[in-house]
């Protein structure tokens, strides 16, 4: 799994994304793509993020977030591998 924050440099943060969908060994990887709340997710959307989860600035919050993303991910889902 690798976990994209796209609070910083959002253009090097796509460009980044659309690097990993483009490669068909990477492509398998979830990407988890972190927005601010307020944040448009369009252009995640747009080139094939797994998740896009908005996050909050408080870090309770961001941890609480974060515990939950990780339970899903890594005992809920099935990868097909």
């Amino acid at each position: 799994m690798i976990l994209i924050d796209a609070q910083t440099e959002p253009d090097r943060c796509l460009q980044t994304l659309e690097i990993l969908k483009q490669d068909l060994s990477l492509r398998v990887i979830p990407v988890i793509w972190l927005i601010a709340a307020d944040h448009n997710p369009e252009q995640a959307h747009g080139i094939d993020a797994n998740s896009i989860v908005p996050v909050s600035e408080d870090p309770a919050e961001l941890v609480r977030t974060l515990t939950q993303l990780f339970k899903y991910w890594l005992f809920i889902v099935q990868f097909p591998f």
